[in-house]
């Protein structure tokens, strides 16, 4: 994520300045896995929201790059053995393998595209995944499928007017692709064909980062 602000660039642990310096956040003091960046709801303008895979959120000050907890990340409440063991079970949302991270229109949105259990390692049909959004205190699940990247029309910037822009959110089942547009504080989602089953499984460990090779390039033109 890009903070004009504080003319930054943030990318996993390390924030980058326009003299190219980098700076890290401890990881001691803001475990898991990062997953995304957003714009804060209330002081975006000094703080970022961070998440990570495990529903581990943070307030993150763009100056200090001091941490404050917002919920602890699951890898911290049960360590899991190895790398390969079965999705965590969290207990602030349903699935597992949190992914996308966005905010506008009064809301944190978050998506994940697993979930827990023997079951998801076999079956690719079964109920997987969320899609869910903060306000600020309670949390609310949107859909209860597969989402991975969540966005909107400022990109990796955040959404220039967060009141009344969209934000978007890509997802999918054992049938389509899912397409989620929140505008004016509602939520409408749209099936499209789905030209591939890369992504049916309900574990969220399949093709999980297509824009992966253009986030590169783009943050390779900023820098």
């Amino acid at each position: 994520m890009i903070h004009r602000e504080s003319n930054q660039l943030f990318i996993g642990p390390y924030a980058i300045d326009d003299q190219r310096r980098v700076r890290t956040i401890p990881y001691t003091e803001a475990p898991g896995r990062y997953t995304g960046l957003a714009r804060d709801l209330t002081n975006p303008k000094q703080d970022l929201l961070l998440a990570t895979m495990e529903e581990g959120f943070y307030r993150l000050n763009t100056q200090s790059l001091k941490t404050t907890q917002l919920y602890p990340d699951g890898n911290v409440k049960q360590p899991k053995k190895d790398d390969v063991a079965n999705n965590h079970a969290n207990t602030l949302l349903p699935g597992a393998h949190g992914k996308g991270l966005y905010s506008g229109q009064g809301v944190m949105v978050y998506s994940n595209n697993g979930e827990p259990g023997p079951l998801a390692l076999k079956q690719f049909d079964v109920e997987a995944g969320v899609l869910a959004e903060w306000n600020g205190k309670d949390w609310t699940v949107v859909r209860r499928n597969q989402f991975v990247e969540v966005t909107g029309p400022g990109g990796i910037y955040g959404n220039q007017n967060p009141q009344t822009d969209p934000i978007w959110a890509t997802g999918w089942d054992h049938k389509s692709v899912l397409l989620g547009v929140r505008g004016n504080g509602k939520w409408t989602f749209f099936r499209l064909p789905k030209a591939s089953h890369a992504y049916d499984g309900a574990h969220g460990w399949n093709t999980e980062w297509p824009g992966f090779a253009m986030l590169v390039k783009r943050v390779s033109l900023i820098i």
